[in-house]
């Protein structure tokens, strides 16, 4: 088995040009006066900065990196080699050194990453990034403006592709070598848009996108605009024995298949959900509070299939906070008994965070924003407005989320809207019932959003 120094040594030959172009941008400095010049490198066709020599003049310091890289291709071979220049000023001199940090290899479908670590060169899996954390391998560096993109179409082992609609990118190259010969049969047949997918590494799965695979489905992509989604969602449809019914892919994909309840017919549940444009996020929910009030929607269409989704879901709601009172009541009464150590303890963990919430209340026009005070605050604002944010006193409390309650000002006391903010950003805005609320609560919400996030620095 060959190790990365044979790489290494049997690497593609840099032309000249290339080292010529990177020492060009790389200055040399030159400190004058009347008596004296000092020029800290005799390089030729380099950029010259010019400084006034005085008793002050700074003379040793360091003259930054610079990380400059080529893409040399052949008939069995692509290199990306990338180097690093380090530049040094001592007492007016220069020190610069140069190494090859970065080093790809793609030849005879394989992909080789290489990187210099403590003076030896070592094979991969992720190069060494630029300005570490995280910055990538190329992070700042100017790639060598040769032939390569033309080589890549007429020399290469990627030549078959067809690259009459995008030119090859060198941060796209580890994927298309890669796919080059899903990508090529999907050209070849005309699969437009799945090849297209492939390409960019968009709505596909390529676990599943293999040759086998592509010869299995030829006739169902050849010659079409039809996608991976589509595919899978057909798919998984005829396994629930049943049709695609036109312009459900509007309403749902395939992975939202396995959310419908088994013993309901797919064509029935394709047909509701058209008919009612259910949005299955909603949907979801609901079947997750149908969980946690014990109902189980198997083989009943009526309950899994609703005439009105918005009420079964408000009366699961209702059921579920009526349960979740009762339980309450209990959990309250063995927390005081039980884990009155663990809830100082946890008081002191969220003191900081507590503080931090302060921040989110404010008034703004005609409303205030105000935060529950305590858990139970939470479980009688989803009882008020009929919603499930009781549900969420979990991640309010340890910090998940945020449950923000939006009041009138005339009526401070009563439940108006309902808001959760997580992430800089305003995952939901419900008045009761779980309607939309009015535009101007909307628009007043999205006043309090830019408020929170500039305090807070978001972007």
């Amino acid at each position: 088995m060959r190790d990365a120094k044979y790489y290494i040594d049997h690497k593609l030959k840099v032309p000249q040009a290339f080292f010529d172009w990177c020492y060009h941008d790389i200055p040399v400095y030159k400190w004058s006066n009347k008596k004296q010049t000092i020029i800290s490198s005799d390089r030729k066709n380099v950029c010259i900065w010019e400084k006034c020599l005085t008793k002050n003049s700074r003379l040793t310091f360091n003259g930054g990196f610079y990380s400059r890289a080529i893409i040399l291709v052949t008939s069995k071979r692509i290199e990306i080699q990338s180097y690093c220049f380090w530049l040094h000023i001592i007492e007016g001199k220069e020190s610069l050194e140069c190494d090859l940090v970065n080093f790809e290899r793609f030849s005879g479908d394989e992909h080789i990453k290489i990187t210099k670590r403590a003076d030896q060169y070592i094979e991969v899996e992720h190069l060494t990034p630029n300005f570490g954390g995280m910055s990538g391998a190329y992070t700042g560096t100017q790639f060598y403006q040769n032939d390569w993109r033309r080589k890549i179409e007429e020399v290469s082992e990627l030549k078959y592709l067809d690259f009459e609609y995008s030119l090859p990118r060198y941060w796209e190259l580890e994927h298309l070598y890669k796919y080059k010969t899903e990508i090529e049969f999907l050209q070849k047949i005309h699969a437009r848009r799945l090849s297209a997918n492939v390409w960019e590494g968009i709505d596909v799965d390529m676990r599943t996108i293999n040759q086998k695979w592509l010869k299995k489905n030829k006739q169902y992509f050849k010659n079409s605009d039809r996608g991976f989604a589509s595919f899978e969602l057909a798919k998984r449809i005829k396994e629930r024995r049943g049709k695609v019914v036109p312009s459900i892919e509007n309403y749902l994909s395939y992975k939202d298949i396995r959310k419908v309840p088994k013993g309901i017919g797919i064509t029935s549940f394709q047909n509701w959900v058209i008919k009612n444009k259910v949005d299955l996020q909603f949907y979801a929910d609901y079947l997750a509070m149908l969980e946690k009030i014990g109902v189980d929607p198997t083989g009943d269409t009526t309950i899994a299939m609703p005439k009105s989704l918005n009420k079964a879901h408000a009366e699961a709601v209702e059921l579920y906070n009526q349960i979740l009172a009762e339980e309450r009541e209990i959990a309250e009464r063995q927390w005081r008994e039980e884990h009155a150590k663990q809830l100082a303890e946890e008081q002191e963990r969220n003191k900081q965070a507590l503080k931090v919430r302060k921040n989110l209340e404010t008034e703004i026009g005609a409303y205030d924003f105000i935060l529950p005070k305590k858990i139970g605050d939470i479980v009688q604002e989803g009882k008020q407005m009929h919603n499930c944010v009781g549900t969420y006193v979990e991640r309010h409390k340890s910090g998940n989320t945020t449950i923000v309650f939006i009041r009138k000002k005339e009526a401070p006391e009563k439940s108006f809207c309902t808001m959760e903010y997580k992430a800089g950003q305003i995952v939901q805005l419900r008045a009761k019932y779980n309607e939309n609320p009015p535009e101007e609560v909307q628009e007043v919400a999205q006043q309090w959003l830019g408020w929170v996030n500039r305090k807070r620095g978001v972007k």
